[in-house]
């Protein structure tokens, strides 16, 4: 009959038996052979609360493993280290089930799984190799939807660090990622927006950075991130693996505002993309701040107008119509404040700010608005003068 013993690590090499007490095996009368895994297990179990972190694993005892049956065998691979567990080894739902399939990472086929798929091939040592999702999906679809299952395939692909997050602040790599990566508005060439070069390069700093997995010309996801605050935002691809790597960074889902990227300014335009996670952008002279402005963030040719503000009222909008003063200066104003505060000099032709001195002149005809100090050259005359 099979018997199972409880080992430690004596060295990287070695390992020795020991007894229920945490003894070298053997030693006076403590138990150091168990007639079951379960009860081999149940003991360890015991050492690893008392003593935690020993590394402490169970073995047969001077029979070969073919002596025992398929079961026992599986849970040995565990046990020895020989099977990898699975991210969702530890799940109510999975180990309703974990005594048929001893599911494991799979030595054989990078990132997929291996499983006992009935007791046959289980006597037979045979063991099917799949994919995690086609796994999951066949076996566990009643308690996992569609998003679980990519959720724990992502657990496996990170685990099994199959993607590595990347962070830059290069312009020509967030380009590349973005050209050859997911598919966005911003996805495109540059020779495809309106503006001298593409749109993200701005995100290059000194705030904003691109964080992706995969290979620079062929991303599977991407995420413009805010890396000193820890902040990502959309992610675009594949969203569960990259939200793990990213959350695993210590980053947090959030807005740019407040975030400072490149200023580019192009004729009366800067290049702007179409921001996910921020409003509209103020111009501080260094760089565009997001958030804080009226620069517009969700244009999608490339570029966003420089704002204009009425120099009388402060609001922005556009320029209706020019006003000027009587020291030669002139200004731009807006409709509700030419119409409500600019009068019509009848001698030049133009319009002055209301806070100007005029005067009416009266003829025949009518009367006429005039600037005070230009009646005289309009040729009118004070009544008390005559």
């Amino acid at each position: 009959m099979a018997q199972f013993q409880i080992l430690f690590p004596y060295s990287d090499t070695e390992w020795r038996p020991v007894t229920v007490e945490l003894s070298w095996a053997p030693s006076g009368d403590q138990q150091y052979l168990w007639p079951s895994f379960e009860e081999a297990e149940a003991a360890l179990q015991q050492l690893v609360t008392r003593v935690p972190g020993t590394g402490l694993r169970i073995a047969l005892a001077g029979t070969d493993i073919g002596d025992v049956d398929w079961q026992i065998r599986e849970k040995l691979r565990f046990a020895d280290g020989t099977y990898s567990l699975t991210p969702w080894h530890d799940e109510p739902w999975y180990q309703a089930r974990h005594g048929e399939h001893f599911c494991h990472i799979s030595k054989e086929q990078a990132g997929k799984v291996a499983f006992t798929e009935n007791a046959a091939k289980g006597q037979i040592d045979r063991q099917l190799v799949m994919s995690p999702g086609r796994y999951l999906n066949r076996f566990f679809s009643e308690h996992l939807d569609n998003n679980a299952i990519e959720g724990w395939c992502a657990r496996l692909s990170v685990l099994l660090e199959e993607d590595a997050l990347k962070i830059t602040q290069d312009a020509d790599e967030i380009e590349d990622v973005y050209v050859g990566g997911p598919n966005s508005c911003m996805a495109h060439k540059a020779d495809y927006f309106d503006s001298p070069c593409h749109p993200v390069r701005v995100y290059a700093g000194p705030d904003t950075a691109l964080a992706y997995i995969g290979s620079r010309e062929d991303a599977t996801a991407r995420s413009i991130v805010w890396p000193s605050r820890r902040i990502y935002t959309s992610i675009y691809g594949d969203v569960s693996r990259l939200r793990l790597l990213l959350e695993g960074a210590g980053y947090t889902s959030g807005s740019l505002n407040g975030a400072r990227i490149r200023r580019i300014p192009h004729d009366d335009y800067f290049v702007v993309p179409y921001i996910d996670e921020g409003d509209d952008l103020d111009d501080e002279g260094q760089h565009l701040v997001i958030g804080q402005g009226g620069i517009s963030s969700n244009k999608t040719t490339g570029l966003a107008d420089i704002p204009w503000y009425c120099p009388r009222c402060d609001s922005d909008g556009e320029a209706y119509e020019t006003v000027h003063g009587v020291d030669g200066d002139e200004e731009e104003w807006c409709y509700s404040c030419f119409h409500d505060h600019a009068t019509f000099c009848d001698y030049n032709q133009r319009y002055y700010c209301d806070d100007e001195s005029f005067v009416i002149v009266h003829n025949d005809g009518g009367s006429n608005t005039v600037l005070e100090d230009d009646a005289e050259d309009f040729g009118a005359v004070y009544l008390e003068d005559r």
